[in-house]
């Protein structure tokens, strides 16, 4: 039977974990759709057990590629502590778990090793999945990874949201537009398409929301930057 793998980038629209690889050989973008099959084939979703766990020895003793990765963003293991990031030396990934109701639900690894495959790797149903890191008002900005959320986040004291990729889908835009005033679509700059029409669908469901574009993704942008674009 055809099983999930993992995610990694897509090649045709630059996403950076919306490729699904699958154990038959096949591959499905769920950003832009393309698959290396035929029009009629669909992809079998990933297939977990019932408890999904993460990479057994994680920890919080954070590896030093991590720690000046995320230094470059003026970032720190304080934020990596606060946040409940792992850190696996054996994979070198840094691991953003994500919980529904206490349980795992999902989670995203970057990968530090210079014989990984892709940048990063999701695993884990993020659908019901709305991985908020809580502000102080009721204007919400959505970007593309947890580390741009996590700097967003602590220099505006908004709250943001990692899409987790480079879409959403329309039932949890719903979600977010109930319980958002205003929502800022900042996607990274190759995304510029989708973050307008990620705003437009908010607009429709009565959500004030715009696209924010800049050059470099929200991470890479300096603090007085972020501060004056929101």
């Amino acid at each position: 039977m055809t099983h999930f793998v993992e995610h990694t980038s897509c090649e045709a629209c630059g996403s950076s974990d919306g490729k699904a690889l699958y154990s038959d050989g096949g591959s499905f973008c769920f950003s832009c759709r393309k698959s290396n099959r035929s029009r009629e084939y669909k992809p079998v979703e990933a297939i977990e057990e019932d408890t999904l766990a993460l990479p057994p020895g994680c920890t919080q003793d954070f590896g030093v590629e991590a720690v000046e990765w995320f230094k470059r963003y003026d970032l720190d293991v304080n934020d990596m502590l606060k946040h409940g990031l792992l850190w696996h030396e054996k994979r070198k990934q840094l691991v953003f778990p994500y919980y529904e109701s206490g349980k795992l639900a999902c989670f995203q690894a970057r990968n530090f090793s210079e014989h990984a495959k892709a940048k990063s790797y999701t695993k884990g149903s993020f659908n019901g999945v709305y991985p908020v890191y809580e502000g102080l008002s009721d204007v919400l900005v959505l970007v593309e990874d947890p580390t741009s959320a996590i700097k967003v986040h602590k220099y505006t004291g908004l709250s943001t949201m990692p899409c987790l990729g480079s879409g959403i889908a329309k039932d949890r835009l719903a979600v977010l537009a109930r319980r958002f005033k205003t929502i800022f679509v900042w996607l990274d700059s190759n995304m510029l398409h989708s973050a307008m029409k990620i705003a437009a669908q908010l607009t429709i469901l009565g959500c004030s929301s715009k696209p924010i574009f800049t050059m470099k993704d929200p991470k890479e942008c300096s603090i007085s930057q972020i501060r004056w674009l929101l």
